[in-house]
């Protein structure tokens, strides 16, 4: 069991860094979406999927060594959180598990928070460029003529077109 512990210990070590990393890279992205810098974000986003990618299967890893870890303990339910095997394990728990769990659990809030904060700033900037494509290039309206036929009405751009 202390030896399940002590992987279940380096896997969480090792999402810590990769949940350190995507928070540093939210927080870039928020600059890169306030500076408007579109090329940045696109060499971001490849980096984002990538770390995203190895704590998908760190994760996997850290449910099997927590399944493992119940059918240590003599749970019947495989699916238990963490924090209840903590509690179960009792003083065979390795030194500072409980305290980088808490801590993952408070890096993930941020991570969730910075990652809002991006998805209003892209809402954003969105409404902001159609808006002035709006301007820019104004929509045909169709309407329909007494006879039934279809009359497209003549919206000329708010810019001047001429050269």
């Amino acid at each position: 069991m202390e030896q399940t512990f002590e992987e279940l210990m380096g896997a969480l070590k090792k999402e810590r860094e990769i949940i350190d990393e995507l928070v540093e890279l939210a927080e870039t992205e928020t600059q890169l979406l306030i500076n408007s810098d579109v090329q940045g974000l696109m060499q971001l986003v490849n980096t984002q999927q990538q770390a995203g990618n190895k704590l998908a299967n760190l994760e996997k890893e850290r449910l099997v060594l927590e399944k493992r870890l119940a059918g240590e303990l003599s749970f019947e339910d495989e699916n238990v959180r963490l924090t209840e095997l903590i509690k179960a394990a009792g003083v065979s728990v390795p030194a500072g598990l409980q305290f980088l769990a808490e801590g993952m659990k408070k890096r993930y809030y941020q991570l969730g928070a910075l990652n809002e904060t991006n998805k209003l700033l892209i809402k954003q900037s969105l409404g902001y460029a159609n808006k002035m494509l709006s301007v820019i290039l104004p929509q045909r309206k169709t309407t329909y003529q007494e006879s039934g036929a279809v009359k497209l009405a003549n919206n000329a751009s708010r810019l001047d077109q001429t050269v």
